[in-house]
């Protein structure tokens, strides 16, 4: 971990400051138009990485919702998964959104189902999507050495 001086702690909570004072200026950065969809109707397809196998969700998609949800972890250990595809389906459902509840006895598998259907959403809505990586993934100690 790097040592933060005085000096950029002054310097990264002045940028953090300016940062919030021009969002509450400009107000929502990302607005809808009147008359324009929040998603391209259709049905979209990714796949993530999962335990065993990668992960596919399909998603389908009105202007305004998704409609419909399959996740197929038939890769997957099915001890592990058994349930997952039914319950995140209707999470994500009624949450409209890739930000549920994963299974915790399947948590690497259901982090897959939420990349996927994030990635999903991204394309319905015509917007790339951004992963950020954990220390994990990047491969920095000692997060990672257990893996080894």
């Amino acid at each position: 971990m790097k040592e933060m001086t005085r000096r950029g702690f002054l310097k990264n909570a002045l940028a953090g400051a300016a940062g919030v004072t021009a969002a509450a200026v400009l107000g929502p950065t990302v607005s809808i138009a009147e008359g324009t969809s929040t998603y391209t109707p259709g049905t979209y397809t990714a796949t993530a990485k999962g335990m065993m196998s990668d992960v596919t969700v399909t998603m389908t998609f009105d202007t305004e919702a998704i409609t419909d949800v399959v996740i197929d972890v038939s890769g997957e250990t099915p001890e592990r998964v058994a349930g997952l595809s039914e319950k995140m389906a209707q999470d994500i459902l009624a949450a409209q959104s890739a930000d549920v509840d994963g299974i915790s006895a399947a948590t690497v598998s259901s982090n897959a189902v939420k990349e996927a259907a994030a990635q999903c959403i991204a394309d319905a809505k015509g917007v790339e999507l951004v992963k950020v990586k954990t220390e994990v993934e990047v491969g920095e100690e000692p997060y990672t050495s257990w893996m080894k």
